[in-house]
């Protein structure tokens, strides 16, 4: 099945209740740790209600080279790759970890209500499908090995694990608007509902763990009578 992916399309990890590298020092902190040059997006800006200056509503710490982009805002922080290669994605994904790392370290973030964390992917899947992508996902879902929801074109199926991890699966035509297409858009998300900040290594796990899964889950998809 990884043979019919087409592009993986972007990789994050998100953190719920955590505004990472939310202040100039931690981001030239930041800048310095991994070593490249760095860009600083502010877009808005808030209310103070102390008489301080106004802070911005969302920041974004872009890494050029890397396709990284770390974005925060009060209530969550995504940090980003968009197109990990597909024949070099464990480089790719351990970039992401590594920076996903120095970022949580370089920032005081013990202060702050840690609420969730999560894990996404997206990709774009041909199976040389002989009719258009809507029917076979509304095929799909007529199966009752697959409970899902059906928005429009989009189909979504959420499993939970016996790890407590909930995996969220949505699946359309690519693009979502053409209902002639034959490709397939598959986004996956693994959510953690935990009051503690990720250790580096389930932060690698994770990130490692979205592509396998999104296979597997797509392997069983497509063998349902």
């Amino acid at each position: 099945m990884e043979d019919a992916i087409v592009d993986i399309l972007h990789a994050d990890m998100v953190l719920v209740g955590v505004s990472l590298l939310n202040q100039p020092a931690t981001r030239d902190a930041f800048a310095h740790a991994i070593g490249t040059d760095v860009s600083i997006t502010e877009v808005g800006m808030g209310q103070s209600t102390t008489g301080d200056a106004p802070t911005p509503l969302q920041t974004t710490v872009s890494i050029p080279r890397d396709r990284i982009s770390i974005t925060q805002d009060p209530s969550k922080t995504v940090i980003r790759r968009d197109y990990p290669s597909r024949e070099h994605l464990d480089e790719d994904i351990g970039q992401l970890a590594k920076v996903a790392e120095t970022a949580i370290r370089q920032s005081d973030w013990a202060i702050q209500t840690k609420s969730a964390h999560g894990y996404n992917m997206s990709c774009t899947f041909n199976l040389g499908l002989p009719s258009p992508a809507v029917h076979y996902i509304q095929d799909r879902l007529l199966q009752p090995k697959f409970v899902g929801q059906l928005f429009g074109a989009t189909a979504r199926l959420i499993f939970v694990d016996n790890d407590g991890r909930r995996l969220t699966f949505d699946v359309q035509p690519r693009p979502n608007n053409d209902l002639t297409s034959r490709l397939l858009y598959v986004a996956l998300n693994i959510h953690f509902q935990e009051s503690k900040m990720p250790s580096p290594d389930r932060i690698l796990n994770s990130l490692t763990d979205l592509r396998s899964e999104i296979t597997d889950f797509m392997t069983q998809l497509h063998k349902a009578p």
